[in-house]
């Protein structure tokens, strides 16, 4: 493997590339390199075998390429002086992925000290467990979609895609056996045309299997399949991160939620509102903060730092927490 693709955030804190931030990425973030892209065809993705995007992106971030071993020295140099917890590699569909996946972990790992995820797609259970044995921590499998046909829709068999809802489901289960109990993760994509409600009961089965879940607002991009569709209201992120907060903390259940019965829509959170609004300020808005792998807080790779800003990539100020508030209450 020759090449491999850094984040241009993570190629800063590398000192790789000159980036201005305003604030710098806890995790570096590694792509997987080849000219064509991904074999996959996710509506939403520039690495899509029919986007018309440069490869050099994913999502709004650019990410451009450098040699391995020269990104390999920069990592295990900067590991402490830098500042990030953890290094996350993205994996595509090419040719070679397993086996430069493979190499990428094994001598990143080698140092011994370094904290390694893989975003990965559904292997066989046999590659997730040399991926362990290799050095991986942690894997993220991407569901995306809150629904079976949302699904297929937008990364499936109708967006020509090689993937399936019960793939990635048993790939979760797989790689549960493998790394265990919160140490796989997934993420999903509010915006994709869901129900609140439908992410939200899919935010509880997953939080009941033990899989962390990463909350992204969905981002157009100019040359991808759904570069039509607009972002998410900022609304609809707050109440959606706001759910993920209240069930992985164990403090409300999404079947004590009620809805709208024709649209779905969430109404109330099954516990008071003042209670809700509490938390809120006790927790300093924490659930409005980017959510996924430990280490990882992924600076407006959805969003433009001139706002709205969907996932914070740093704690909010006090401002912050009580715009989030009047938002979700209004009148409080």
């Amino acid at each position: 493997m020759e090449f491999i693709r850094v984040s241009a955030g993570s190629a800063a804190l590398l000192g790789l590339k000159r980036v201005k931030m305003l604030h710098a990425p806890t995790t570096i973030h590694l792509l997987q390199y080849t000219t064509a892209g991904c074999k996959a065809n996710c509506s939403f993705c520039p690495q899509a075998r029919e986007s018309l995007v440069d490869k050099k992106m994913l999502s709004r971030v650019s990410w451009p390429e450098f040699p391995w071993h020269v990104v390999k020295d920069a990592i295990t140099e900067k590991f402490k002086e830098a500042g990030f917890q953890r290094v996350c590699l993205q994996t595509v569909i090419y040719s070679s992925f397993i086996e430069d996946m493979l190499q990428v972990v094994d001598e990143l790992a080698a140092s011994g000290r370094i904290l390694i995820s893989v975003a990965l797609i559904p292997v066989a259970k046999k590659v997730m467990e040399q991926l362990k044995t290799a050095g991986a921590e942690r894997v993220g499998i991407a569901l995306d979609a809150s629904t079976p046909a949302l699904f297929s829709v937008v990364k499936g068999e109708k967006a020509g895609g090689p993937y399936t809802w019960d793939g990635h489901w048993k790939a979760l289960q797989d790689a549960l056996d493998v790394f265990g109990k919160n140490r796989v993760s997934t993420h999903l994509i509010a915006g994709l045309g869901e129900q609140e409600r439908d992410i939200i009961e899919r935010m509880q089965q997953l939080h009941d299997s033990s899989i962390t879940i990463g909350l992204f607002a969905f981002t157009p991009v100019r040359g991808t399949r759904l570069e039509t569709v607009k972002k998410p209201g900022v609304i609809y992120f707050r109440k959606v991160q706001l759910a993920r907060h209240l069930i992985v903390h164990d403090l409300a259940r999404a079947s004590s939620f009620t809805y709208d019965e024709h649209t779905g829509q969430l109404i109330s959170w099954g516990i008071a509102d003042s209670d809700v609004i509490k938390i809120i300020q006790d927790s300093h808005g924490k659930m409005f903060e980017t959510t996924g792998c430990p280490g990882c807080n992924r600076p407006y790779y959805t969003e433009s730092p001139r706002g709205p800003v969907y996932n914070h990539p740093a704690p909010l100020d006090p401002r912050q927490v009580e715009d989030a508030i009047a938002l979700l209450f209004p009148g409080t």
